[in-house]
């Protein structure tokens, strides 16, 4: 809304907006600390940070916040139970049959991420082509 907004009206929308998303955003990390396992409590605390980042940063940092907390949760649970050998010696074919077999998971996942890809895409041509005819 911001973006396609009259540009008088921008700052108080995105005001409004930036003290809902602090409303929600304090008790949601608040919460996703205490009822995450000790083990995941800062990948927790990195995913609630992630949105207060978008509410207050620039966004770049909220795909980056992110990835460091996939790394950490995935990562740091992976390491904790295997050896990179373990991850690269297996057969790769077994993957693709993976694949094949949960054709409707995958395309779940691949639908999703393209929904959220595509989200950033449009708003931002949406606010240039915007920016364009004022």
């Amino acid at each position: 809304m911001v973006a396609v907004s009259d540009p008088a009206h921008r700052p108080s929308l995105l005001a409004r907006s930036l003290r809902a998303r602090f409303l929600v955003w304090v008790p949601s990390t608040v919460l996703a600390v205490l009822v995450a396992p000790a083990s995941h409590r800062l990948a927790a605390g990195l995913m609630a940070a992630a949105i207060a980042v978008i509410t207050a940063g620039p966004a770049v940092w909220y795909p980056i916040l992110l990835i460091v907390a996939l790394i950490v949760s995935v990562g740091g649970y992976a390491a904790s139970i295997l050896k990179v050998s373990d991850v690269l010696a297996g057969p790769w074919s077994e993957v693709a049959a993976g694949f094949a077999r949960n054709r409707a998971a995958v395309a779940t996942e691949v639908a999703g991420g393209a929904y959220n890809s595509l989200a950033v895409a449009f708003v931002g041509a949406s606010a240039m082509t915007a920016q364009a005819a004022a």
